[in-house]
């Protein structure tokens, strides 16, 4: 579980896990969600350092952007549109992503 990020202090990641969206699908009667799951041990005034399984990326706080629904945890984003990922962060990133699916057949 992760911990609430603390009122006085500027940091708001440092310390947390976070859930990035990735992507999604929808199909027939299935569901698809890409995620990547990490924890951020260094904050900077303009990036977090996301430490992963197999490796880290650095994101800038200002692509992420909360993932507001009843559904989902307060730690939980999606990456700005604008925000691309460099080929060596993507191959990180394909190797830590996980994928979840349901369906109803």
């Amino acid at each position: 579980m992760s911990q609430q990020p603390n009122p006085d202090s500027p940091k708001q990641f440092e310390g947390r896990d976070i859930c990035i969206f990735l992507g999604g699908a929808v199909a027939h009667s299935a569901v698809v969600v890409r995620c990547l799951h990490g924890h951020c041990d260094i904050e900077t005034e303009k990036a977090i350092k996301l430490q992963l399984n197999k490796g880290y990326v650095w994101i800038p706080k200002k692509a992420l952007v909360p993932a507001k629904s009843i559904y989902q945890d307060p730690d939980s984003y999606k990456l700005a549109k604008w925000f691309n990922f460099s080929k060596q962060q993507f191959l990180i990133v394909e190797k830590n992503q996980s994928i979840s699916g349901v369906s109803n057949a």
